[in-house]
């Protein structure tokens, strides 16, 4: 069950946040998911940050915990068996939801391995984007932006996870040809 709670743009970012908070403090309520964008002059930071983080569905403000897909992921490269030792990695995506916490996770947990990992975005170089993926041992990427990665762009052998939402990032026929998994 949900409800939906539209806040007055009229009201001053610190107002904002005290109704947010009280929102937060109510006992009936288990969980608040701030809507984005935010409109202009507010600040999604600001805002969500009066979110404490036993209540924030998402996950993505300061409180210890990772976002659910992030951690997903996470638990499906643990799960899998895949040694990362030595591995090269290649994270495409930087979002605050997928991205970003999950390099995070990905350098807190494998401290020491000899691991490389590279942190794209879509909007870079092309021809360097290509390349880190062309090389890559394992390729993680969330965009949403439809086939951005081909089989043709991809390792021999390279352990492949899609996180694109709503659409796939890897075009899945061409990479099943070449990826492990």
């Amino acid at each position: 069950d949900h409800q939906a709670v539209q806040l007055d743009a009229s009201l001053s970012t610190e107002e904002l946040r005290r109704e947010i908070k009280k929102l937060s403090e109510d006992a009936s309520v288990t969980g608040v998911l701030l809507f984005s964008p935010i409109p202009e002059p507010f600040d999604y930071n600001a805002l969500g940050s009066a979110i404490p983080f036993h209540k924030d569905v998402e996950m993505i403000f300061p409180g210890g915990f990772y976002p659910p897909t992030a951690a997903a992921i996470w638990e499906l490269i643990r799960d899998s068996g895949l040694d990362l030792r030595g591995k090269k990695i290649v994270l495409v995506g930087q979002s605050p939801r997928i991205g970003n916490p999950l390099m995070d996770i990905l350098m807190n947990h494998l401290q020491d391995t000899g691991y490389v990992i590279t942190s794209l975005n879509k909007y870079g170089p092309q021809d360097f984007f290509r390349q880190s993926i062309r090389e890559a041992d394992v390729v993680i990427t969330a965009t949403g932006v439809r086939h951005l990665i081909t089989g043709e762009d991809l390792k021999e052998g390279a352990f492949i996870i899609d996180a694109g939402e709503p659409y796939p990032d890897v075009e899945f026929d061409t990479a099943k040809e070449r990826a492990a998994a």
